[in-house]
Protein backbone atom coordinates (compact mmCIF):
# COMPACT_ATOMS: atom_id res chain seq x y z
CA UNK A 1 0.00 0.00 0.00
CA UNK A 2 1.62 3.54 -0.80
CA UNK A 3 0.40 6.59 0.73
CA UNK A 4 0.86 10.28 -0.01
CA UNK A 5 -0.35 13.40 -0.17
CA UNK A 6 -2.89 14.43 -3.62
CA UNK A 7 -4.59 17.10 -4.27
CA UNK A 8 -8.64 17.03 -4.11
CA UNK A 9 -10.25 15.43 -6.64
CA UNK A 10 -14.57 14.66 -7.23
CA UNK A 11 -15.16 10.78 -6.27
CA UNK A 12 -18.18 9.88 -7.67
CA UNK A 13 -20.13 6.36 -6.98
CA UNK A 14 -22.18 4.32 -8.99
CA UNK A 15 -25.28 5.40 -7.60
CA UNK A 16 -24.17 9.29 -8.28
CA UNK A 17 -22.70 10.19 -5.41
CA UNK A 18 -19.84 12.48 -4.67
CA UNK A 19 -17.59 13.19 -2.27
CA UNK A 20 -14.61 16.04 -3.31
CA UNK A 21 -11.47 14.27 -1.11
CA UNK A 22 -7.93 13.67 -1.44
CA UNK A 23 -6.56 10.64 -2.03
CA UNK A 24 -4.57 9.30 0.69
CA UNK A 25 -3.88 5.35 0.23
CA UNK A 26 -4.46 2.61 -2.44
CA UNK A 27 -4.85 -0.93 -1.71
CA UNK A 28 -5.78 -4.39 -3.52
CA UNK A 29 -9.56 -3.43 -3.00
CA UNK A 30 -10.30 -0.08 -1.45
CA UNK A 31 -8.88 3.66 -1.16
CA UNK A 32 -8.68 5.97 1.72
CA UNK A 33 -9.65 9.61 1.26
CA UNK A 34 -9.69 12.10 3.40
CA UNK A 35 -12.47 15.48 2.50
CA UNK A 36 -12.25 18.54 3.01
CA UNK A 37 -13.28 18.91 6.53
CA UNK A 38 -10.54 16.19 7.78
CA UNK A 39 -12.77 13.05 7.72
CA UNK A 40 -11.44 10.20 6.90
CA UNK A 41 -13.39 7.35 4.56
CA UNK A 42 -12.07 3.86 3.07
CA UNK A 43 -14.16 3.34 0.00
CA UNK A 44 -14.47 -0.17 -1.99
CA UNK A 45 -12.48 0.46 -5.39
CA UNK A 46 -15.93 -1.47 -7.00
CA UNK A 47 -18.31 1.25 -6.33
CA UNK A 48 -16.77 4.02 -7.91
CA UNK A 49 -17.44 4.92 -11.72
CA UNK A 50 -15.19 3.66 -14.27
CA UNK A 51 -13.41 6.90 -14.63
CA UNK A 52 -12.64 7.56 -10.99
CA UNK A 53 -10.93 3.55 -10.99
CA UNK A 54 -8.44 4.79 -13.94
CA UNK A 55 -8.09 8.47 -11.79
CA UNK A 56 -7.13 5.77 -8.89
CA UNK A 57 -5.12 3.09 -11.28
CA UNK A 58 -3.11 6.10 -12.53
CA UNK A 59 -2.89 7.62 -9.10
CA UNK A 60 -1.33 4.57 -7.55
CA UNK A 61 1.24 3.62 -10.75
CA UNK A 62 2.56 7.51 -10.52
CA UNK A 63 3.41 6.62 -6.63
CA UNK A 64 4.62 3.05 -7.70
CA UNK A 65 7.02 4.30 -9.65
CA UNK A 66 8.47 7.47 -7.71
CA UNK A 67 8.83 5.01 -4.58
CA UNK A 68 10.79 2.32 -6.78
CA UNK A 69 12.64 5.52 -8.45
CA UNK A 70 13.72 6.57 -4.78
CA UNK A 71 14.40 2.53 -3.59
CA UNK A 72 16.58 2.74 -6.69
CA UNK A 73 18.45 5.91 -6.14
CA UNK A 74 18.94 4.91 -2.50
CA UNK A 75 20.19 1.36 -3.00
CA UNK A 76 22.77 3.15 -5.91
CA UNK A 77 23.64 5.76 -3.06
CA UNK A 78 24.37 3.10 -0.29
CA UNK A 79 26.20 0.88 -3.30
CA UNK A 80 28.59 3.87 -3.27
CA UNK A 81 29.34 4.34 -0.52
CA UNK A 82 30.09 1.08 0.09
CA UNK A 83 32.24 1.24 -3.31
CA UNK A 84 34.57 4.52 -1.53
CA UNK A 85 35.00 2.71 1.30
CA UNK A 86 36.81 0.15 -0.51
CA UNK A 87 38.59 2.62 -2.77
CA UNK A 88 40.42 4.05 0.26
CA UNK A 89 40.83 0.38 1.58
CA UNK A 90 42.53 -0.88 -1.27
CA UNK A 91 45.06 1.92 -1.66
CA UNK A 92 46.20 1.44 2.17
CA UNK A 93 46.60 -2.00 1.17
CA UNK A 94 49.06 -0.85 -1.53
CA UNK A 95 51.24 1.38 0.39
CA UNK A 96 55.13 1.03 -0.60
CA UNK A 97 53.49 -0.68 -3.65
CA UNK A 98 54.08 0.01 -7.46
CA UNK A 99 50.43 0.06 -8.40
CA UNK A 100 50.09 -1.09 -11.97
CA UNK A 101 52.34 1.43 -14.08
CA UNK A 102 53.01 3.39 -10.70
CA UNK A 103 51.62 6.59 -12.37
CA UNK A 104 49.65 8.66 -9.99
CA UNK A 105 46.57 8.21 -11.82
CA UNK A 106 46.58 4.51 -12.31
CA UNK A 107 46.34 4.05 -8.74
CA UNK A 108 43.05 5.55 -8.55
CA UNK A 109 41.81 3.60 -11.57
CA UNK A 110 42.99 0.38 -9.91
CA UNK A 111 41.06 0.98 -7.04
CA UNK A 112 37.98 1.91 -8.66
CA UNK A 113 38.60 -1.48 -10.80
CA UNK A 114 38.54 -3.27 -8.02
CA UNK A 115 35.78 -2.12 -6.53
CA UNK A 116 33.65 -2.03 -9.77
CA UNK A 117 33.58 1.53 -9.64
CA UNK A 118 33.14 3.49 -12.46
CA UNK A 119 33.44 7.20 -13.70
CA UNK A 120 30.30 9.09 -14.37
CA UNK A 121 31.76 9.84 -17.94
CA UNK A 122 34.29 10.23 -20.23
CA UNK A 123 36.90 12.58 -18.50
CA UNK A 124 39.21 10.38 -17.37
CA UNK A 125 40.11 13.12 -14.84
CA UNK A 126 36.66 13.36 -13.48
CA UNK A 127 36.03 11.03 -10.24
CA UNK A 128 32.34 11.45 -9.23
CA UNK A 129 30.15 14.93 -8.01
CA UNK A 130 33.37 17.81 -7.44
CA UNK A 131 32.27 18.28 -3.84
CA UNK A 132 33.16 21.74 -2.26
CA UNK A 133 35.57 21.99 -0.16
CA UNK A 134 34.37 25.02 2.00
CA UNK A 135 30.97 22.99 2.76
CA UNK A 136 32.27 19.46 2.76
CA UNK A 137 34.54 17.04 4.56
CA UNK A 138 36.86 15.03 2.75
CA UNK A 139 35.72 11.29 3.18
CA UNK A 140 37.93 8.23 2.45
CA UNK A 141 37.88 6.98 -1.00
CA UNK A 142 37.12 10.46 -2.38
CA UNK A 143 40.12 11.39 -5.17
CA UNK A 144 42.32 14.66 -5.57
CA UNK A 145 43.10 16.42 -8.90
CA UNK A 146 46.11 18.75 -8.72
CA UNK A 147 46.73 21.39 -11.23
CA UNK A 148 50.04 22.52 -10.49
CA UNK A 149 48.96 23.03 -6.99
CA UNK A 150 51.53 24.12 -4.33
CA UNK A 151 50.34 23.55 -0.96
CA UNK A 152 52.41 24.09 2.26
CA UNK A 153 53.66 21.45 3.87
CA UNK A 154 53.25 19.38 0.67
CA UNK A 155 54.75 21.18 -2.03
CA UNK A 156 53.48 21.67 -5.53
CA UNK A 157 52.62 19.04 -8.03
CA UNK A 158 53.12 18.32 -11.21
CA UNK A 159 50.04 19.48 -14.08
CA UNK A 160 48.01 16.90 -13.05
CA UNK A 161 48.36 14.82 -10.29
CA UNK A 162 45.88 12.36 -9.12
CA UNK A 163 45.83 11.04 -5.32
CA UNK A 164 43.19 9.43 -2.76
CA UNK A 165 41.80 10.07 0.32
CA UNK A 166 42.47 7.05 2.85
CA UNK A 167 41.55 9.05 5.97
CA UNK A 168 39.64 11.96 6.19
CA UNK A 169 39.71 14.86 8.65
CA UNK A 170 37.72 18.59 9.21
CA UNK A 171 38.33 21.93 7.05
CA UNK A 172 40.19 20.34 3.96
CA UNK A 173 42.54 18.05 6.45
CA UNK A 174 42.83 14.34 5.07
CA UNK A 175 45.65 11.87 4.32
CA UNK A 176 46.30 10.57 1.29
CA UNK A 177 47.78 8.17 -0.53
CA UNK A 178 49.71 8.60 -3.70
CA UNK A 179 52.23 7.31 -6.58
CA UNK A 180 55.18 8.50 -8.82
CA UNK A 181 55.77 11.77 -6.49
CA UNK A 182 58.99 12.82 -6.91
CA UNK A 183 59.64 10.06 -9.14
CA UNK A 184 58.59 7.48 -6.58
CA UNK A 185 56.30 5.59 -8.40
CA UNK A 186 55.28 3.21 -5.32
CA UNK A 187 52.42 4.16 -3.01
CA UNK A 188 53.12 6.75 -0.13
CA UNK A 189 50.84 8.20 2.36
CA UNK A 190 51.03 12.07 3.42
CA UNK A 191 48.96 14.48 5.67
CA UNK A 192 47.96 17.19 3.47
CA UNK A 193 45.63 20.49 4.34
CA UNK A 194 43.39 21.17 0.65
CA UNK A 195 42.62 24.29 1.92
CA UNK A 196 45.85 25.52 2.09
CA UNK A 197 46.45 26.28 -1.96
CA UNK A 198 49.04 29.16 -2.31
CA UNK A 199 48.74 28.40 -6.21
CA UNK A 200 46.66 26.52 -8.93
CA UNK A 201 43.67 24.35 -8.60
CA UNK A 202 42.32 21.30 -6.23
CA UNK A 203 39.28 19.65 -7.18
CA UNK A 204 38.06 16.52 -5.13
CA UNK A 205 36.17 14.21 -6.54
CA UNK A 206 33.22 12.04 -4.65
CA UNK A 207 31.99 8.59 -6.32
CA UNK A 208 27.81 9.03 -5.60
CA UNK A 209 26.20 6.46 -8.17
CA UNK A 210 27.75 2.56 -7.59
Amino acid sequence: MWTATAESHVFTDTSGRKVTAELLSVSEESIRIQRNDGKIFTIAIDTLIEDDRDYVEEWNDERTEEAEREHSEAEAARLAIEKRAKVGEFCTAKIGVKVGNGECWTLADEAYKSCGARRPGGDLRVWGREIDLKKEELEPGDVVEFRTAAIAGYGTSGPEHTAVVVKGGRRGRATIAEQNWGGNKTVRTVEIDLRKVDSGKVMVYRLEKG
